[in-house]
C-alpha cells in the first residue's frame, strides 16, 4: 500500500474534518466524509482552494497562507470557507507540511469556530491556572519545538530569570546562553544525553542576574522522531533559593511547636543531651516540667481561642524570662520543659522553678473582658544526678510533676527515687479501684446526724473500700484519686444506686431515717443532664421520695464557671432534694454565690469547730457563719464535734444540727440500724454514743 492509500484509510476513519491539499498547484487532493459534511459538499476532491474561500480578498489570502507555509512546516490559520450554499463557515484550518510517495503535501485539519472558541476559552483558562500555580509555587516552565525552533517561556520564567518580557529567549540555544559560563558545557552535555537515551535530565546550574547569581533546578524531557531527532522539549526551572528556604521550614516545623514556636520534645531531648555531653565538671543540667494547674477548665469556660492565647503568653514569658544558653520547650498540651545547664545543686533547680512558679501564676489579661489567673505546678530532675539519659531525665522530671499535682495547685517537687515507687504505688492503687465495684469492695457507712436533744435527724453516707486483699483503704487515700483519675464518676453513680436501694430497703422494714445526705462529685456535673438522668432513674428504680434526699457539693465544688453547676442543684431543688454545701469556709464562696444557688443546709468545716475552744477567731467565725445562714433563710450542720465543751458552745451559736464522733462514728448498715430502733425516743449524746459504742 502507498503512502497516499494508506492516508486515505487513515482520513475515512477520523471524526473531525481532514483534507489533503497539492500546495503547489492548490488543488484538494483527498478528504474524508466529515470535511464533506461540514462544507456541505460531497465532492471535494478536485476542488481549487480559492473556490473554498469565502469574502472579498480570497487572492491575497491565499498568498498569505503560501508565505506562512515558506516561514513555518507546521501551524493554524482562522479562515472564512464558502459552504456549497454560500453560506460562510468561520473555521480554525490547522496545518502540517508531510512528504508522501516523495512530494509535499499539506495536511489539513478543519475545526469550526464555535468549537474552537469553547476549546480556547477553557485552554486559556488552563493556561491561567497553570501560571497562578507556578507563581505560588516558584516554577517556571519552557517548550521548545525544535523544527522549526520556537521557544515559549511561562510568566514566571521571567520572574526566575529577571528578564521582561520583550528580552525573553526565543531558542533553546539563546536560553542556553543564559546559563553560567562554567556551567554551560555541563547543561549541554547532560541535555544530549538525556535525549540520546529517552530520559528525562536533571541539571542544577547557575545564572548571573542583575542583583547576583542563582542557583536553578531544571528538569525536562524531548520527544524524538523515528531517527532519534529531537522535535519537542519541555521543561520547568526552580530556583534552588526557594527550594532552600522549604527546606529550612520543614526542618524548623519538625522540630518546633505550631502554636508557640518553641522546642518540641524531641528538639528538648537533643538540648539536654548536647548539655549532658559538654558539661564540664562539677556541674549539673536542671529540666523543669511546668504544667498550667486547670487548664482544660479554661478551655471549657471560655474556650479554645482563650486557652491558645493563654499558652503563647506563657510561652512569651518563659522565653524572656530566661538566661542565652537556656531552652524552654512545649512538649503537650499545657505542658513546658525548661532547660538550663551549668548549674551547680539541686536547690539551684529549686529556686529557678520556685522563680517560674512566680513569673508565670499571676493574672494574665488576654481580652479586654478576660483575666484568666493560670497557677503552674512544676516537676524538677537534675542531671546526672537523676540519670545521665535524657529521655529519662524528662520521665523524672515528669514523675516528679505528677506527684507535685496530687498535692494540688502551684506546687513544686524535687525527683528522688522514693517518687517512682510512690507513683508505681498509686498506680497499682488506681488499677484497683477501677475494679472495685465490680469485685463489690465498695461499702456505704452512715454517720448519724442528731439536734440538740440527741435525736437523730438523719446521717451521711461515707464510702468505704476494702481491697483484695481485705486492707481498709482509708478515703482520704482513694477519694482524691478517684477524683483526679475520673473514676469518681463511675463511683458516684454506684453510691446514688446503693443509698437510694438502702433507703427504699429500710422503709420496706419500717425503718424511719428523717434524711439521708450523698456527697456530689463536682465531676459529676460535667456532662449537664446525665446527672439529673442518674438521679431520677435510682428515684424511680427505688420509689426514693426526693425530701428523704440531700445531696452535698463541696465548696471547692462551685469554683470557676457556676453556671452549668447552678443550673443542675435548680433542676435537684426542683424536684424536691435538699441541697447543701459541705466544708463551708474552705473555699472562696462569695456570699453572692451563695445567694444564687438553690440551697438549704450549710455545713461548718470540723476546722473551724475545732478552733472553737480556743478564745479568737475561731468562734468568732462560727458565729458569723450561723448568723449570716440564718439570713439567708439556711440550716446550719456543724462537722467533726467531738467534745461536750464543742457542743455547747455551737448550740449557744444557734447551730441546729451536729455530726460527729462524740455521737458516732461512720457505721455499718447493721449498727445504723440498731440505733434507728432506739431513735423513736429523743436521746442525750451520751446515750447515742454509748448506743453506738455496744453495737
Amino acid at each position: 500500500m502507498t503512502e497516499s492509500a494508506l492516508l486515505g484509510a487513515l482520513l475515512d476513519l477520523a471524526d473531525g474534518g481532514l483534507a489533503v491539499l497539492d500546495p503547489d498547484r492548490g488543488v484538494v487532493q483527498a478528504a474524508n466524509p466529515a470535511a464533506g459534511r461540514l462544507l456541505g459538499r460531497t465532492a471535494l476532491v478536485g476542488m481549487g482552494a480559492l473556490r473554498l474561500l469565502a469574502g472579498p480578498g480570497r487572492g491575497p489570502r491565499l498568498e498569505a497562507c503560501r508565505r506562512a507555509l515558506e516561514r513555518e512546516a507546521e501551524g493554524s490559520w482562522p479562515l472564512e470557507l464558502r459552504r456549497r450554499d454560500g453560506r460562510p463557515l468561520r473555521v480554525e484550518l490547522a496545518y502540517r507540511l508531510v512528504e508522501l510517495d516523495g512530494s509535499h503535501r499539506l495536511l489539513l485539519s478543519v475545526r469550526q469556530g464555535a468549537l474552537l472558541q469553547r476549546l480556547s476559552r477553557e485552554l486559556q483558562q488552563n493556561r491561567l491556572l497553570l501560571a497562578e500555580v507556578q507563581r505560588l509555587g516558584r516554577i517556571g516552565s519552557w517548550d521548545y519545538r525544535h523544527r522549526p525552533e520556537r521557544l515559549e517561556w511561562s510568566q514566571e520564567m521571567g520572574e526566575i530569570f529577571r528578564l521582561p518580557a520583550e528580552r525573553w529567549p526565543t531558542t533553546l540555544a539563546a536560553m542556553r546562553q543564559l546559563v553560567h559560563p562554567l556551567d554551560r558545557d555541563r547543561v549541554e552535555a547532560a541535555t544530549l544525553q538525556a535525549q540520546r537515551r529517552g530520559e528525562a535530565w536533571e541539571v542544577h546550574y547557575r545564572i548571573t542576574t542583575g542583583v547576583g547569581t542563582a542557583q536553578l533546578l531544571e528538569r525536562g524531557e524531548s520527544r524524538c522522531d523515528g531517527e532519534g531527532r529531537p522535535l519537542l522539549s519541555h521543561g520547568t526551572v526552580q530556583e534552588l533559593g526557594d527550594l532552600e528556604s522549604l527546606r529550612r521550614e520543614l526542618e524548623h516545623s519538625s522540630h518546633h511547636d505550631d502554636l508557640t514556636g518553641l522546642p518540641n520534645r524531641p528538639a528538648c531531648i537533643r538540648r539536654i543531651a548536647q548539655l549532658l555531653r559538654e558539661r564540664p565538671q562539677p556541674y549539673l543540667v536542671a529540666v523543669l516540667d511546668i504544667d498550667v494547674d486547670g487548664f482544660q477548665a479554661i478551655n471549657e469556660s471560655f474556650g479554645m481561642g482563650v486557652g491558645n492565647r493563654l499558652l503563647t503568653t506563657l510561652a512569651d514569658r518563659l522565653s524572656l524570662a530566661l538566661a542565652p544558653g537556656d531552652l524552654a520547650g512545649r512538649i503537650g498540651s499545657d505542658e513546658f520543659l525548661v532547660v538550663r545547664g551549668g548549674i551547680q545543686s539541686v536547690g539551684e533547680a529549686r529556686a529557678l522553678a520556685q522563680e517560674l512558679q512566680q513569673l508565670l501564676g499571676t493574672v494574665h489579661r488576654l481580652e479586654p473582658q478576660i483575666r484568666v489567673h493560670a497557677p503552674v505546678s512544676v516537676g524538677v530532675s537534675v542531671g546526672p544526678l537523676h540519670s545521665g539519659d535524657p529521655s529519662e531525665l524528662v520521665q523524672c522530671a515528669n514523675t516528679a510533676l505528677t506527684s507535685a499535682k496530687q498535692r494540688g495547685r502551684q506546687q513544686l517537687e524535687v525527683y528522688g527515687s522514693q517518687l517512682s515507687r510512690r507513683i508505681l504505688e498509686r498506680l497499682e492503687m488506681e488499677q484497683e479501684l477501677a475494679r472495685a465495684i465490680d469485685r463489690h469492695q465498695l461499702q456505704l457507712h452512715y454517720q448519724p446526724q442528731v439536734n440538740g436533744e440527741g435525736l437523730l435527724m438523719g446521717a451521711e453516707a461515707l464510702l468505704r473500700w476494702r481491697n483484695n486483699r481485705g486492707e481498709s483503704i482509708p478515703p482520704a487515700s482513694f477519694i482524691p484519686l478517684a477524683e483526679t483519675s475520673g473514676l469518681i464518676v463511675g463511683i458516684g453513680a454506684w453510691v446514688v444506686q446503693e443509698a437510694f436501694r438502702q433507703l427504699a430497703e429500710w422503709r420496706r422494714r419500717g425503718l424511719r431515717l428523717p434524711q439521708l445526705a450523698l456527697n456530689l462529685s463536682p465531676r459529676q456535673f460535667g456532662t449537664e443532664g446525665q446527672l439529673l438522668e442518674l438521679i431520677d432513674e435510682a428515684s424511680q428504680c427505688h420509689g426514693v421520695e426526693p425530701g428523704a434526699v440531700e445531696f452535698e457539693l463541696t465548696e471547692s465544688g462551685i469554683q470557676g464557671e457556676v453556671g452549668p453547676v447552678k443550673r443542675q442543684l435548680e433542676a435537684l431543688a426542683a424536684r424536691g432534694y435538699q441541697l447543701a454545701i459541705d466544708d463551708f469556709g474552705t473555699g472562696y464562696s462569695s456570699l453572692g454565690m451563695l445567694h444564687q444557688l438553690p440551697l438549704h443546709t450549710l455545713k461548718i468545716d470540723r476546722c473551724f469547730v475545732q478552733e472553737m475552744e480556743r478564745q479568737g477567731t475561731g468562734r468568732s467565725l462560727v458565729g458569723a457563719t450561723v448568723a449570716m445562714a440564718g439570713q439567708l433563710g439556711l440550716s446550719t450542720v456543724a462537722e467533726g464535734v467531738e467534745t461536750a465543751e464543742q457542743l455547747a458552745l455551737l448550740r449557744q451559736l444557734g447551730c441546729a444540727r451536729f455530726q460527729g464522733y462524740l455521737f458516732a462514728p461512720p457505721l455499718p448498715v447493721s449498727q445504723l440500724e440498731e440505733l434507728m430502733r432506739r431513735g423513736g425516743e429523743a436521746q442525750r449524746p451520751c446515750a447515742l454514743s454509748a448506743a453506738a459504742e455496744r453495737c
